[in-house]
């Protein structure tokens, strides 16, 4: 058991000062007032750092040098896990874009490990494609999106633990089995889709609950046809995460988003890639070949593929570009991406009985440490 102390300790509802977050194994034992800690307990004085509930990130392609499609395994997991976690994600859900049914396989089994052996912050996986409209492919290997079969219904169904997001389009997917998928405890959400108003409203309907990186992959908002950015923005029930580096979307179109749904509702991504926390100056993404350039990841065609966000700047951006208040920019990277799991009550808060999951960091949002299932890191 230890206690950290000499810090403004955001709880997920309000600023704390002159306490303490005590940590016993991997959950927190109690929040109190720091002149009540016993003398003999441990400490780690942070020096009038702050600390806030754990980031969590549920797009997260690479990192570290590691894309998660082209090595699906412990190891990449935990490579990945690493250089997120220097950027104060301490949970997050590997994902696995459009790709062959045996490197998904392999992921499944490499998160489900994690899983059992709470390893590396995983919360369990998101599968992004490959049952998405080539029309909306972006940087997806449009030779591996298909129909859904009852053999891809068997694979997305046999996590059995943690937590199964997954991406499609839903004027792809018959109606019966995003039903289905939903009545077997997937998270579904929609994205690199061109579905109408409509169409979307029907995918709300038999069990979508979220749209992947707003606005990017999916019709623009017209006038006489909302499409699926309009119906997400109109439903009150349906979550959105959105990629806050400024290249995705434009900080405007964030701002309206904001003004548009009920507070809660949108949650921050980074969709990373894997020149995340390294020098690398280009990448294989399947067979694309991608360079970076100012901070953007392009093919050579010029189209977006990933970010080079981390969770701190996109904290950051909300708040300097959105004039979000910093209180619910930290909510937008960690309660309220918590609750969309449903996860609600162990992760998003410091308080006691809750995970022990943490991020440190400075007025600047540098960040000076994590806790992960109670370990310190510094």
């Amino acid at each position: 058991m230890y206690a950290l102390i000499n810090c403004e300790i955001f709880n997920g509802n309000e600023v704390l000062s002159n306490h303490a977050v005590v940590i016993k194994n991997d959950v927190i034992d109690s929040v109190p007032s720091q002149k009540t800690l016993p003398k003999h307990l441990k400490t780690i004085d942070l020096d009038g750092l702050s600390v806030s509930p754990g980031f969590i990130d549920i797009q997260v392609n690479g990192g570290g040098g590691v894309l998660f499609n082209d090595a699906p395994t412990v190891d990449s997991i935990k490579t990945i896990h690493e250089t997120h976690r220097a950027f104060g994600t301490t949970n997050w859900l590997p994902t696995y874009i459009t790709g062959p049914r045996e490197g998904l396989k392999k992921a499944i089994d490499s998160t489900r490990h994690c899983l059992q052996n709470k390893k590396y912050g995983v919360l369990g996986i998101h599968i992004e494609g490959p049952f998405l409209n080539p029309e909306k492919a972006g940087v997806h290997d449009k030779t591996f999106i298909r129909e859904i079969n009852p053999d891809d219904l068997e694979i997305m169904t046999s996590l059995k633990t943690g937590v199964t997001l997954m991406t499609l389009a839903p004027e792809m997917v018959p109606e019966d089995q995003i039903q289905f998928l939903y009545d077997q405890g997937i998270k579904i959400s929609a994205g690199h889709s061109n579905a109408t108003f409509d169409q979307a409203n029907v995918g709300f309907e038999n069990g979508i609950q979220h749209v992947t990186h707003l606005f990017n992959a999916m019709p623009d908002i017209n006038a006489r046809e909302p499409g699926l950015t309009g119906a997400a923005l109109a439903s009150p029930n349906v979550w959105c995460s959105f990629i806050a580096d400024g290249h995705h979307v434009h900080f405007a179109n964030l701002s309206a988003a904001m003004c548009s749904k009920e507070k809660g509702k949108l949650f921050l991504v980074t969709d990373a890639m894997p020149p995340l926390g390294t020098n690398i100056s280009e990448f294989q993404l399947g067979k694309k070949k991608i360079s970076v350039q100012n901070g953007k990841y392009l093919t050579q065609q010029g189209i977006l593929a990933g970010s080079s966000l981390d969770m701190a700047t996109a904290v950051k951006n909300c708040i300097e570009q959105l004039g979000v208040q910093k209180d619910e920019a930290l909510r937008m990277a960690s309660s309220y991406p918590a609750q969309f799991l449903g996860l609600s009550n162990t992760l998003g808060k410091i308080a006691p009985g809750y995970k022990a999951n943490l991020t440190i960091f400075d007025p600047s949002f540098n960040i000076s440490g994590t806790v992960v299932e109670g370990i310190y890191y510094k």
